[in-house]
């Protein structure tokens, strides 16, 4: 199937549920005329870089930024990680926190998503406010560096995951669902696959598809093509 009609396949069943590592400083640069900008963090040992590439042809819903962070500190303990860390996300932008391994990136990722509370500073996901203290189904997708796939589950039940805690829409319905996400991702052929049974692309592209279960208008990538091949990566890139 193709991607559009996959697209409508994923639309029109949703309209039927109606219930459903080092201190660093950050200095933000201007990006008044978009393209692309970088946030060099001055380290004593790993620079944490951040990549910015604005679709400027998407019309933007509201000039709010979609993600606000505002002199951020994080750390674990008595150990700070970062601090002075500020930046600003814009909807329908690509957004990437580039670093070496240890430099905090999926730390950062961390916080962003609600599953650690800053030291200090603050994190605002527009519509959501502070993502550590939200409740409720998550406004996100999130594909976690290892992939994060239960082992025991198949692939189309590790993508109805979502839909079983947070909706009450029956077997049939979270079977069809997960089985359009996973036409989308090129993997329509391996639904009953365990994760064991699959390529390492492969488990990245079914992280993807469970991410995108619940059709959230924000998504967080950690590291999504690391430890793939260049062929790949390149095909998630594009995916």
């Amino acid at each position: 199937a193709s991607v559009s009609g996959t697209r409508n396949r994923i639309g029109c069943m949703w309209s039927r549920v109606s219930h459903a590592r080092g201190r660093c400083r950050c200095r933000p640069a201007n990006n008044d005329g978009g393209g692309a900008v970088h946030l060099f963090c001055n380290s004593h040992q790993r620079g944490l870089y951040i990549f910015l590439r604005a679709h400027w042809h998407l019309k933007m819903a509201t000039l709010a930024p979609h993600i606000s962070v505002d002199d951020l500190r994080i750390g674990w303990g008595t150990r700070v990680l970062m601090e002075h860390v500020s930046f600003q996300v814009k909807r329908g932008s690509t957004f990437a926190i580039l670093g070496g391994s240890g430099s905090g990136k999926s730390t950062l990722l961390r916080y962003l998503i609600g599953l650690e509370r800053p030291e200090t500073g603050r994190i605002t996901i527009d519509g959501v406010g502070a993502p550590h203290q939200y409740e409720g189904v998550p406004p996100f997708g999130v594909l976690f560096q290892s992939g994060a796939l239960f082992s025991s589950m198949t692939l189309a039940e590790n993508l109805a995951l979502p839909l079983t805690r947070w909706t009450s829409i029956n077997e049939a319905v979270k079977r069809e669902l997960a089985q359009s996400k996973l036409d989308l991702v090129g993997l329509g052929a391996f639904p009953d696959y365990l994760p064991g049974e699959i390529s390492g692309g492969m488990k990245k592209r079914a992280g993807i598809a469970r991410a995108l279960m619940l059709d959230p208008r924000l998504l967080f990538f950690d590291e999504p093509s690391a430890g793939l091949d260049p062929i790949t990566s390149a095909e998630l890139d594009q995916l």
